[in-house]
């Protein structure tokens, strides 16, 4: 090692190490063990600004050359990562990749939704993912869309079997509309829980749903949501 130290030659990883090794050990000595690498570094630099032509800044760009150039012989190599795409194309429009300018569809909002909401909803996504809808406990099922104003719809024909509420008290952001009710100034940088969680709450609230009233276990409730789409309400089995 204290061979390679004194050997200017040397460049591969090992030997520059050893060199600076030699110098840090000297280094050390002369001005105590409280010192760290930068300050030898720093050090350097200045001596470079006083005695090198072009100073401390060729000397560090030509360092950096030599380290990078010498480094791959004992670090292993990790495959470059590809390259971000352009944001825009050669006309100067604007092109994001897709799936990065709107990463989720209506029908992955119709998805989330039927989850919060629980056992005895489901979900569908409709065409493309531009839609989605959600079927309950309920006759009426709740269509995801984004209307002609882009305001995100959830859309409903009630059943006067479901016994909806006649006058619901809608969440704070959620508005009446023609068709159903819409989530007011919504968009797709609100998050995908968000909207999801915004959504089971007005669903929630336009149905007056709660899960105790329903049965969802007896075959006779399970049957008769096969053949009507409504789950029997707890004691209706028993009087049917």
């Amino acid at each position: 090692m204290d061979d390679i130290a004194q050997d200017p030659t040397s460049s591969t990883p090992a030997e520059r190490a050893a060199r600076g090794r030699a110098i840090w050990d000297r280094y050390c000595t002369q001005y105590g063990g409280y010192t760290a690498v930068e300050d030898v570094i720093a050090d350097l630099l200045h001596f470079a600004d006083a005695d090198v032509t072009d100073g401390a800044g060729t000397v560090l760009r030509r360092a950096q050359a030599h380290y990078f150039a010498e480094r791959p012989d004992s670090m292993p190599q990790h495959p470059a990562a590809d390259p971000e795409p352009p944001l825009f194309d050669e006309h100067g429009n604007y092109t994001p990749s897709p799936g990065t300018e709107y990463p989720f569809a209506v029908s992955d909002i119709a998805r989330a939704t039927a989850r919060l909401l629980g056992q005895g909803w489901s979900a569908e996504s409709g065409y493309w993912g531009v839609s989605g809808a959600i079927a309950g406990p309920y006759t009426a099922e709740f269509e995801f869309v984004v209307d002609y104003q882009g305001d995100l719809t959830l859309t409903y024909t009630p059943y006067e079997a479901d016994g909806f509420p006649e006058l619901p008290e809608l969440p704070d952001g959620v508005k009446e509309c023609g068709e159903g009710v819409y989530l007011e100034l919504a968009s797709a940088a609100d998050g995908l829980d968000n909207l999801a969680e915004r959504s089971a709450a007005a669903i929630r609230t336009v149905t007056g749903y709660d899960p105790a009233d329903f049965d969802f276990e007896s075959s006779a409730s399970r049957q008769h949501h096969v053949d009507t789409g409504r789950y029997l309400r707890k004691g209706e089995a028993e009087q049917a």
